[in-house]
């Protein structure tokens, strides 16, 4: 009696190896594609949270009647920020958003002492895609409310 395997068991080994890599790499990609989408709605959330406060509390660069932090994003993925006053506006901080290829663009003016946020539409949906292609959403009510609505 002969020890070992046949050819024909070989093979299906194999073949269910292979099978079983596949979905493996089909999921990492998915995973990494959701990873990068995260990050980039994290970094436009922290942007905007960040100049939400600084309306909030009245924290201006600028001369004359504080009118709020303007944001404004543009493709192919930057967030400008800027203080408006009534007779100047402050000095911009423009941030690139790595791994999109495209952003919703718009503009949203967070006002001072928590009294919202001024927006086309309520509620605002900022859509970008990242380089893989997966679409994900940011979410700005009237109220000031920023949330992360997922991958759509």
């Amino acid at each position: 009696m002969k020890k070992g395997y046949s050819i024909v068991e070989l093979m299906v080994a194999v073949t269910i190896s292979s099978i079983m890599v596949g979905f493996g790499i089909s999921a990492y990609s998915k995973a990494r594609d959701r990873q990068v989408g995260r990050a980039a709605a994290e970094q436009v959330i922290s942007i905007l949270t960040q100049h939400q406060k600084k309306a909030n509390i009245g924290d201006m660069d600028c001369t004359g009647i504080y009118l709020g932090q303007n944001i404004s994003i543009s493709n192919p993925g930057s967030v400008t920020a800027t203080s408006q006053c009534s007779t100047s506006s402050g000095t911009p901080e423009i941030v690139p958003i790595p791994n999109l290829t495209n952003i919703t663009s718009t503009s949203i003016t967070f006002k001072p002492l928590t009294q919202g946020a001024a927006i086309t539409d309520d509620p605002l949906n900022i859509d970008f895609t990242t380089t893989s292609g997966s679409t994900f959403r940011i979410e700005v009510t009237s109220t000031g409310t920023i949330e992360y609505k997922g991958i759509q």
